[in-house]
């Protein structure tokens, strides 16, 4: 996205499961994940989400920026 957007929120409909998708781009940035979560739950930014439940609304959240490992 544009490094002056400060982020968006998106729904994405997948296989009869929702993501609501909030990104974060407090960083200012235009690439790169730094962090991501879904349902409250870290994610590895390198790997794909986990497929979602269907008929289930999953909360996806990404911080963009440089990518940092996650413990």
């Amino acid at each position: 996205i544009p490094a002056d957007w400060p982020g968006f929120r998106v729904r994405r409909r997948y296989r009869g499961g929702c993501y609501d998708v909030t990104m974060d781009n407090s960083a200012g940035v235009n690439g790169g994940v730094a962090a991501l979560w879904m349902d409250g739950c870290p994610v590895p930014p390198d790997e794909p989400l986990p497929l979602p439940r269907p008929g289930r609304v999953h909360e996806v959240r990404a911080r963009l920026g440089q990518s940092a490992k996650i413990a």
